[in-house]
């Protein structure tokens, strides 16, 4: 990894692109709501624009909704909870990834016996780890985070659609923090933006400790890592979901 770039054998390519496909999708997910925001503005400037333009008398259309309409249409409900399941996915993902690396194997059974002990594991150890980007920059909010809670809101949220010692909000500003006081922190509060964050920088952190390890096989030392490299990618070959393109189906 030079300059946040990856150059990667042509062999493990489909391992990246998966991972790159997850974070586009995400990203998407996440910026709904903004852009949503941004078209009804825009939507409502040019309501306002038709209404100062004048209207000649032989022009015969008629709508078939009143435009005032139009705006109400972009009433957006965040969908939280759906974030955060989606989110938990992805988190789920990369666990499983890293240790079908981490322990050299691409055995299913393996890996789901591994998924609750290695989840905390791999929370404590790249998600809430101060070498993580928003751990660093958000040092108060995080030190209320622990791995055991984030787990069960994981469970809460995937199995019953609700929630667990962890609050969920859509953006943590000062109203939030405002909340949290006067409940006296008594519940830990996540939002969703900063989960994302959080596991934006997580995957950057795996795939550091992979370009590491990588460099270090290089040099001459014995880490197996071309090894864990093929067992990652035959979770990918055998798990990952296949896009299909409409002129290129054989």
């Amino acid at each position: 990894m030079r300059n946040n770039e990856i150059h990667t054998h042509p062999e493990f390519r489909i391992v990246f692109d998966f991972l790159i496909q997850i974070e586009a999708e995400i990203t998407e997910l996440m910026s709904y709501q903004d852009r949503l925001k941004s078209i009804k503005n825009q939507c409502s400037e040019l309501l306002k624009l038709m209404g100062k333009l004048t209207v000649p008398d032989d022009l015969n259309f008629k709508m078939s909704e009143n435009p005032e309409t139009l705006t109400e249409k972009f009433r957006y409900i965040r969908p939280v909870r759906s974030e955060l399941i989606v989110l938990f996915a992805h988190l789920e993902t990369l666990r499983c990834l890293y240790t079908a690396y981490e322990n050299n194997t691409s055995d299913n059974r393996e890996l789901r016996d591994a998924s609750e002990g290695a989840m905390e594991k791999f929370i404590n150890e790249f998600c809430l780890s101060e070498k993580n980007q928003w751990i660093q920059n958000n040092p108060k909010r995080s030190g209320k985070l622990s791995a055991r809670n984030l787990c069960k809101l994981r469970n809460s949220l995937t199995h019953f659609f609700s929630v667990d010692k962890i609050g969920i909000v859509p953006i943590y500003d000062e109203e939030t923090e405002k909340i949290g006081n006067k409940i006296n922190n008594k519940v830990q509060l996540i939002s969703s933006e900063d989960f994302a964050e959080i596991l934006h920088h997580t995957g950057k952190l795996v795939l550091k400790k992979w370009c590491q390890d990588c460099e270090d096989s290089l040099s001459g030392q014995n880490n197996n890592f071309v090894e864990k490299m093929r067992r990652v990618k035959e979770v990918v070959e055998r798990n990952a979901a296949r896009f299909l393109i409409q002129n290129k189906i054989p």
